[in-house]
Parts: structure tokens; sequence; C-alpha cells
């Protein structure tokens, strides 16, 4: 028992499950700081981030939000693609006086709360901001964009 738990009875944090091994994502870890399980996608500029926001550090990512993202993931480039023609005829990138021409893909993602719905995200960095900017998909159509800054 550390001297934490014997003066505030706090319990130690357990370590996370070992990685998910999947036939379609590979290996997934827990990552603490995304708070999700994550693993990677090859695209044309190398890796980016495929982030699973289900389960816990204890719980793997349910298998309705892996099936949910099998497809996306295997048509990543072609999703990539649809996904930044789709952003860059939005007129947000105008609003927040963002050059079109400097996205660049970050990820795919999903989150629990998102099966229902069938919701999935391809997400852009741009230029030197820290923004996120993201296109959701539903039935392999985006359905809308925003960005989180």
């Amino acid at each position: 028992m550390s001297i934490l738990q014997r003066l505030f009875g706090r319990k130690e944090k357990e370590p996370p499950l070992p990685p998910l091994n999947d036939s379609t994502f590979g290996e997934l870890h827990w990552n603490d700081d995304s708070d999700g399980w994550v693993g990677y996608v090859s695209c044309q500029n190398g890796k980016v981030d495929v982030y699973l926001g289900s389960g816990s550090a204890q719980a793997y990512p349910s298998n309705e939000v892996l099936e949910l993202l099998r497809e996306p993931y295997a048509r990543f480039q072609e999703f990539t693609a649809t996904a930044l023609a789709y952003l860059q005829a939005s007129d947000k990138p105008k609003v927040w006086e963002v050059n079109p021409e400097t996205f660049v893909v970050a990820g795919l993602e999903s989150y629990e709360h998102y099966v229902k719905t069938g919701t999935y995200t391809i997400t852009f960095t741009a230029g030197d901001s820290g923004a996120i900017w993201r296109v959701n998909f539903e039935n392999a159509k985006p359905t809308g964009c925003g960005v989180d800054d």
C-alpha cells in the first residue's frame, strides 16, 4: 500500500489492459491523454491516428464502435478526399480565415455515443492553428463540418 493510499484512502490507478489486436485496425493502445483507444491508419502523408472514444483503460472498445469504423478505415484515402472536398466547399474556412489549401488530414475517430447514429469523423489540421477541423459522416456520406479550437 502506498503512502497516498494510507493517508488519503486513495486507490492507485489500475494499469490499462494490454493492447487490443484487431484484424482490421491492428494494435490499439489505451491513451490516457486522449482518454480512448488509439491506433493508426496509413495515408498519403504517412500515418495518422485512429481514435475510439469507447471503453476505458479497463474495457476494450465495444464491437459496435469497431464495426462502425471498419469501412471508413478500409476506404480511408477515398473518405479523406471526400471529406476534404466537403470541407473546402464549406463557408466555415472563410469565416475562420483559413486557407483551404493548408488542410492536412489528422485522423479518423468515433465515440460510443455516436454508434446509434452511425457517425464517424475525419479530422484535419490547418496551417499553424491548433484547431481541429472535423467532417462528420453517416453511411459513407459527409453530413456536416465544424472546428474545435
